[in-house]
């Protein structure tokens, strides 16, 4: 799954149950125009949001990290190992594909 626009995330099991609540906030939020803070032209961050904000300000958002895992999935089965912490942490040799004519 490497489309970014999939909205197939919404029902990921593994989703917190509250981030497509959050997610809706955070596009009313930018559609208004509005940030997050104390000023006049603010709005306080529900204290529901706080860990979610943190994500999101971190750059976490569902349907990339789907993406992400996609690739990975293709990463493994093409070497035919599944990437764990010491694959990262390993050296790679070149992944040569057999060539067709």
């Amino acid at each position: 799954m490497f489309d970014i626009e999939d909205t197939g995330w919404t029902t990921d099991p593994e989703l917190p149950p509250e981030w497509p609540a959050f997610a809706e906030w955070s596009e009313w939020m930018e559609e208004n125009g509005y940030s997050v803070g104390d000023e006049d032209d603010e709005r306080p961050l529900p204290a529901a949001f706080r860990d979610f904000y943190a994500w999101d300000l971190n750059g976490y958002h569902p349907s990339l990290a789907t993406c992400v895992t996609s690739a990975l999935t293709l990463v493994a089965r093409l070497t035919g190992r599944e990437i764990d912490e010491a694959w990262l942490s390993g050296s790679h040799p070149w992944l040569t594909l057999p060539h067709r004519l």
